[in-house]
């Protein structure tokens, strides 16, 4: 959303949604008042904004944001304000937030290659989740500051002079090391959801390299020494397994299986489960939300994130081997995604990969959703773009080239996917020449409940895992 647009008619539904919860908010008592003035407030401002000054995204992530939270705090106050009244600001706060989705959809540029996304009320709900969902990811980063940066400038240039001295640059195969095997990994067990599971447990082993920046940094970090995943194994004879690489995020049992529903990969497919948890995520958690830390600035960390990634799930699979797994499979989601990618130029001997609405350049998702006080800040310290791609090359998916065939590689994305913009999907498709390319007409989240999603990912599994 480059140019700046006057006059954008969907924030006035915003202003009115806003107007109202203050008129409530004023005619309340001093609890009502707090309660009711807040979504005012924040729907009235995204409003106005919207209105006069579209162009800045963070504009519209608060917008759908605000009215999602009217419709939670209408409901809320049913016995403050009554069923009529709630109902009201119920029905214009959700409004609040499609039309945010609506501008959305409006607004933003059409990505090379990619069919455009023909605006309706359905889509624009979509969006609006996305929106709201890119609100919450906004406020909940550490962004560094001034002092910080020129730490971060510094590891930086160092990695990168590392990197090309040992030619880990012109060959980012070569960066990525052979895990040892995993043999006897601490076996306990969890349920969640109604679903039981095995939850595995082995030390990692992985260390950056004596003289990477960031090593010691890296290190002391205890949660990341050891490695988990949740299991899921039918008894009997061998069965084919299926891979599921978390997004961002992520990383509980809950989370984890609400979006690799074992009902269809277990129970209806046939299929043995493995999920592992990535780095800096769930029990390996070294913030106070699961993923903190992953995309806020300290690039070198984000390579060793996804190089340990790359071999702990390499670790995973040599234990899968042991299990006489006729054939493996890996699918991965958003950050996933970007995983599922890595080891499918990574690892030897997978039958397929999906990557769903997968993230693939890490310094252009930076750049497009950091802020223009980051961007200025980074480019002052004269860290640029182009260094933290060249830097983050050694664990891209569209520098690797992928092991597997044409026909075993699946890819879907989201039209009007407002986290991972479909450019970074389509980039992929184009690296891949994938045999399965899948488009819908839905934005980042709502990829679980698109019929066309469901079908490719049946289609790909039962042809490249099928049950002995």
């Amino acid at each position: 959303m480059s140019n700046r647009r006057l006059l954008t008619p969907e924030g006035i539904p915003l202003v009115v949604a806003g107007l109202a919860w203050l008129g409530v908010a004023m005619s309340s008592g001093f609890f009502g008042f707090v309660f009711a003035g807040f979504p005012g407030s924040v729907l009235t401002g995204a409003g106005v904004a919207l209105t006069l000054w579209a162009g800045d995204r963070r504009i519209l992530h608060y917008a759908a944001a605000a009215g999602f939270l009217g419709v939670v705090f209408a409901l809320a106050g049913v016995f403050s304000y009554g069923i009529g009244v709630s109902l009201l600001l119920a029905v214009l706060s959700g409004a609040a937030s499609v039309f945010a989705g609506w501008a959305s959809l409006r607004l933003e540029p059409a990505a090379e290659g990619v069919p455009p996304a023909k605006p309706a009320l359905g889509l624009a709900t979509k969006v609006a989740l996305d929106e709201a969902a890119m609100c919450h990811l906004q406020l909940s980063l550490k962004l560094p500051g001034a002092g910080r940066i020129a730490r971060i400038e510094g590891e930086v240039r160092q990695a990168l002079g590392l990197y090309a001295d040992e030619g880990w640059l012109a060959d980012p195969l070569s960066y990525h090391r052979e895990p040892p095997p995993l043999t006897t990994p601490v076996v306990g067990r969890g349920r969640t959801r109604g679903v039981e599971y095995e939850h595995l447990q082995f030390p990692s082993e992985f260390e950056p390299r004596v003289g990477e920046p960031g090593r010691d940094r890296w290190l002391g970090h205890d949660p990341l020494r050891m490695a988990h995943a949740w299991v899921m194994r039918h008894p009997g004879p061998p069965r084919p397994w299926l891979v599921c690489v978390n997004g961002y995020r992520m990383g509980h049992p809950f989370a984890d299986f609400s979006a690799f529903d074992s009902r269809v990969y277990f129970d209806r497919l046939g299929l043995n489960m493995a999920i592992p948890v990535l780095p800096l995520h769930g029990p390996r958690r070294i913030g106070r939300q699961s993923g903190d830390y992953f995309f806020d600035g300290e690039f070198v960390d984000t390579v060793h994130a996804e190089a340990q990634a790359v071999w702990d799930i390499r670790r995973l699979l040599s234990w899968i081997e042991q299990q006489g797994a006729p054939a493996v499979g890996v699918y991965g989601l958003s950050l996933g995604g970007y995983n599922a990618s890595l080891l499918a130029s990574v690892a030897p001997g997978l039958r397929c990969a999906i990557a769903g609405i997968p993230l693939t350049d890490m310094s252009a998702i930076i750049w497009h959703h950091g802020s223009s006080l980051l961007q200025r800040d980074l480019e002052r310290a004269g860290l640029t773009q182009e260094d933290v791609r060249r830097l983050l090359s050694v664990v891209s998916p569209l520098v690797l080239e992928p092991r597997l065939p044409s026909e075993s590689c699946t890819i879907f994305g989201g039209l009007a996917d407002r986290i991972v913009p479909p450019a970074q999907v389509q980039a992929l498709a184009d690296h891949w020449k994938a045999g399965r390319m899948t488009w819908y007409a839905g934005g980042h989240l709502s990829f679980l409940f698109e019929p066309s999603v469901r079908q490719v990912i049946d289609d790909t599994l039962l042809e490249t895992l099928p049950r002995p």
